[in-house]
């Protein structure tokens, strides 16, 4: 009974592992499609991860042997002749270089898209798998191209940049912000909508994180919005200069103070009708 036993838990492991091998990887996007229907393909693509942006080094020709032959006059010596080969030059005009310090994570990202001519959002996050797909977030937008400049072959020179990204010690998560300023996910999500407030970056598990700064942004416009501003107003703000928002904040402190003024005249009236009531 027991040699049986241990005979079943034998071939219960072997069928386990052989079941474990064969777990297929699928693509979210195509669902489990049958293997028919990807015979136009050519090749089936499973799981879209791989990167497409790196450079195909294996494509390139070694170790070819090249032979020239040059013609000379009559009077022209071999032995006075020295031959090398000249280096490349490259458009020295249109060398760039860029630096970035302190940036929040998704900086990077960002430029190399904008460099790239790949799409950019303002409030949104998309990968590789969301532009194979044509699964762009619906505010996406181009430079409409690339930035680089070319060498001395004519062949096209991508800018390069450098960026140092801020240590993430300090980040919140979204229920954390809301903790800490007593909002609500929908009403951070919504400002998130108007462009007001934009996460720093993604943890591990895909969970938004926030830094101090949106933080400090978040309780600057609930300061707002009970100075009575709507939030398309607020969006307008953020674009102008200081002076224009000292101005424009002097005029409504003017407003309060006519407000109030006319909310406690209110009061007494209302007072007084209180009292003749009683009266009565």
């Amino acid at each position: 009974m027991c040699k049986n036993l241990n005979i079943g838990i034998v071939l219960f492991l072997i069928i386990g592992l052989v079941m474990s091998g064969c777990i297929r990887k699928l693509n979210l996007y195509q669902g489990d499609k049958d293997e028919d229907e990807n015979k136009d393909n050519g090749k089936r693509r499973d799981v879209i991860c791989e990167t497409e942006f790196i450079y195909p080094f294996g494509n390139e020709t070694a170790d070819k042997e090249i032979e020239i032959t040059i013609h000379l006059k009559a009077d022209r010596q071999v032995g006075y002749l020295y031959t090398e080969i000249p280096t490349l030059k490259y458009n020295k005009d249109w060398l760039f270089l860029m630096t970035q310090d302190d940036c929040m994570h998704s900086d990077f990202s960002y430029t190399w898209a904008a460099i790239h001519g790949k799409p950019l959002s303002y409030i949104y996050y998309c990968d590789l798998a969301h532009l194979q797909n044509g699964d762009l977030p619906p505010d996406y937008y181009s430079l409409g191209k690339t930035l680089a400049t070319t060498n001395g072959t004519g062949q096209e020179v991508r800018f390069s940049f450098g960026t140092t990204v801020a240590a993430d010690d300090d980040l919140m998560t979204l229920k954390e912000v809301c903790k800490e300023t007593g909002v609500t996910r929908k009403i951070v999500q919504t400002y998130a909508n108007y462009g007001l407030v934009k996460a720093t970056t993604k943890n591990k598990y895909g969970y938004l994180l926030y830094d101090d700064a949106a933080v400090k942004k978040i309780k600057k416009i609930r300061l707002y919005q009970r100075f009575g501003y709507r939030l398309s107003e607020i969006a307008k703000l953020e674009y102008m200069t200081v002076d224009e928002q000292v101005m424009i904040l002097k005029e409504k402190i003017n407003n309060m103070y006519d407000n109030q003024s006319e909310t406690a005249e209110l009061i007494e009236m209302a007072e007084q009708l209180l009292e003749n009531l009683r009266s009565h």
